[in-house]
């Protein structure tokens, strides 16, 4: 597995890679000399991956730099919230109505502790966290336990390190990120890598995100048969919303229309005549027949995989190939 950024903590980019930090920014590397010349400290790749890892280098003498830097030194990522719609009866006080959707996710909050060897250390290293992280935009975040649960943020509040004191080299920052897309945590990988690698040891799913080991499990692509697949997440997935989700249905017959149902009885229908050779794709919100735009020709429906098993259909059509490709979620 990639080392995460610091301890109990792991960043990724817009486009689900693990960020690191450079090595200069741990040690001593921020600290000007009285000569006016940085002190760099070269590390290593298996150095830098030991002091990302373990908080300490094998090295003796590195050993000591791996005091400097900083640790996430507690995550908390709050479940989502739900709106409750009551009604005050007289008799019986107040009575829950309607359904109660989840609606929000609090923001997940990080408590960073930064360690420099100086004062003027301390200063830098401020300076440097502060760029890096206001620089980062949009990106995921997870809890190094659960590493392949990714919540999409951004930081939204000035970053500030308090020292108890003004010349000691050490501080703490509070950050709180919101929620920069789904209010829901969703798998780093999709169901076709389970298709074509399993689960088993390949480094990509974990304990606790509700994937089976049996096979039948894993199956997203079906020939001339009806899908029959598995949400190991906790939350149902609108497609729709989902914008690297995908649907493909390569089509081995001539019909002059067909439909997908979906597990909800969700009909899509395309109202146009098909022939071998011919692809369906739904990306996200994007519908295409052989690459050109058909959202014109459907019923502008759009399906929902349910949680846990889902049994669709395949109508007017009996020799095709379908493909599901998407990420699980999660409260």
């Amino acid at each position: 597995m990639a080392m995460p950024l610091t301890k109990n903590f792991i960043l990724y980019d817009k486009h689900r890679r693990i960020i690191h930090l450079p090595a200069e920014y741990y040690g001593e590397a921020m600290k000007v000399k009285p000569d006016g010349f940085s002190h760099k400290v070269n590390l290593s790749p298996s150095q830098l991956e030991s002091l990302q890892e373990n908080g300490t280098l094998d090295d003796p003498m590195l050993r000591p730099l791996a005091k400097y830097g900083l640790v996430a030194e507690s995550i908390h990522i709050p479940s989502t919230t739900r709106n409750i719609n009551f009604n005050n009866n007289e008799s019986w006080g107040y009575i829950s109505v309607g359904k109660h959707n989840k609606s929000a996710r609090p923001p997940i909050r990080v408590i960073f502790k930064l360690f420099a060897s100086d004062s003027i250390d301390f200063s830098m290293k401020v300076s440097e966290y502060r760029a890096f992280l206001n620089n980062l935009e949009e990106f995921y975040v997870a809890d190094v336990r659960q590493p392949f649960k990714l919540y999409k943020v951004m930081i939204n509040q000035e970053i500030e390190f308090e020292q108890p004191q003004y010349h000691v080299p050490y501080g703490e920052c509070a950050l709180e990120f919101v929620k920069a897309g789904s209010i829901y945590g969703e798998s780093l990988h999709t169901t076709q890598t389970i298709r074509q690698e399993g689960i088993l040891f390949n480094d990509k799913w974990a304990y606790g995100m509700g994937t089976l080991f049996d096979e039948d499990s894993w199956r997203y692509s079906f020939f001339n048969q009806q899908p029959r697949f598995y949400n190991a997440g906790t939350e149902e997935v609108k497609l729709i919303q989902q914008k690297e989700s995908i649907i493909e249905l390569k089509i081995n017959q001539s019909a002059s229309w067909f439909e997908i149902v979906d597990g909800k009885g969700t009909v899509f229908r395309l109202n146009k005549a098909v022939s071998t050779g011919d692809v369906l794709r739904i990306i996200g919100s994007e519908i295409t027949l052989n690459g050109n735009n058909v959202i014109g020709e459907t019923n502008y429906n759009f399906l929902i995989v349910s949680k846990g098993w889902n049994r669709w259909e395949i109508r007017n059509l009996d020799r095709y190939e379908f493909k599901i490709d998407f990420r699980f979620l999660y409260d």
